[in-house]
């Protein structure tokens, strides 16, 4: 009988010591918004999107994937004699996917500035203003592209123009407000069409979504796009903000 007695024992002594345990910290609740600015930096942040692919005018049913972006920490780094505070980004893609390839951002006085880039083989360090803001509808800039093949390297220079300063999207959270911006890249030489990007951020949120268009033209119409020519779509459908 006296053996008995030990199990219930231990388990009162059990329960006792489990409730002298610390609760776990809460987890830090995410903003709806963050700062009048592009993309909101701070360790933590993330925005998960989908990608669809489009053909003839139409959703390409099975063909969809699911990509994370997220602010894995901040760092300070010097550029020209001056220190910056930036936030290290990386895409995981699939979600549950990290790449080795961190991007390097910071919001500045006149908008999003691309600062440079970290991987296990290479590192850059620079300051590039990307996307102005505030910006007007018709400003455009040049912005060097860079790509990533081992080592960090300019691959073209691309003109930005700001498209339009209050663009409804709709995503599954609603619909945003967005500044659009558009750019062309030509994906391959031996490739006809260009790729024309039309981004939307949605200010103290971050990038909502994406259309890519397949086109041979040189300079691609925001207000009277063709919908046999979209190709992709990105769109938030979840997110968080410290």
């Amino acid at each position: 009988m006296q053996k008995t007695l030990y199990f219930p024992l231990f388990l009162s002594i059990a329960f006792i010591l489990a409730g002298c345990e610390e609760p776990p910290d809460e987890p830090e609740p995410c903003l709806p918004v963050a700062g009048d600015v592009l993309l909101p930096i701070a360790e933590g942040n993330y925005w998960t999107s989908e990608q669809i692919n489009w053909g003839d005018g139409q959703i390409e049913e099975g063909f969809e994937d699911t990509g994370k972006v997220v602010i894995e920490k901040m760092m300070t780094i010097q550029f020209e004699g001056t220190e910056y505070q930036v936030g290290v980004r990386n895409v995981h893609f699939p979600v549950d996917l990290k790449s080795d390839l961190n991007w390097l951002f910071w919001n500045g006085p006149d908008g999003l500035y691309f600062m440079g880039g970290v991987s296990s083989f290479d590192s850059l360090t620079t300051k590039v203003l990307q996307l102005k803001y505030p910006v007007e509808v018709g400003e455009s800039w040049m912005v060097p592209r860079m790509v990533y093949d081992g080592t960090f390297r300019v691959a073209d220079t691309v003109a930005y123009v700001c498209v339009d300063t209050d663009a409804p999207y709709e995503t599954p959270l609603g619909t945003f407000q967005c500044v659009v911006y558009s750019y062309s890249i030509k994906p391959a030489e031996d490739v006809l069409d260009l790729w024309h990007y039309f981004a939307y951020y949605a200010p103290g949120v971050g990038r909502v979504g994406t259309l890519i268009y397949s086109s041979p033209e040189a300079a691609y119409p925001y207000h009277s796009r063709d919908i046999f020519d979209l190709s992709w779509e990105t769109i938030l459908f979840d997110y968080c903000l410290k």
